[in-house]
């Protein structure tokens, strides 16, 4: 642990005795040192940011599947109705042409 020379100059400056100047620019040191373990560096937010936005990504890509499996599956029913809808039209019109011919004869 090194104390600052200017920190133990100012607090002898001030007219502390040594002894109390040196315990101190310690108690300072050791403030400071739990300080800077406490601080957030600019590569640690960098790491944190790349974290949250692979996570993110991860999500999106997830719900982006999903929603395309539904869609899917909601087209596959609209094709079943078409063909359901153009069967039943043409059963509809066979079945009046088939009257008509009988019946205006």
């Amino acid at each position: 642990m090194s104390m600052s020379l200017a920190t133990l100059e100012i607090l002898e400056q001030a007219q502390f005795p040594p002894g109390q100047a040196r315990a101190i620019a310690r108690a300072m040191e050791i403030d400071g040192a739990a300080r800077r373990d406490d601080l957030v560096t600019k590569s640690d937010l960098r790491h944190d940011v790349g974290e949250l936005r692979h996570s993110l990504e991860a999500r999106i890509d997830d719900r982006f599947g999903k929603l395309e499996l539904r869609i899917e599956a909601q087209k596959a029913e609209l094709v079943r109705w078409v063909f359901t809808a153009v069967i039943g039209q043409m059963a509809v019109t066979l079945g009046f042409t088939y009257f008509m011919l009988l019946h205006l004869r």
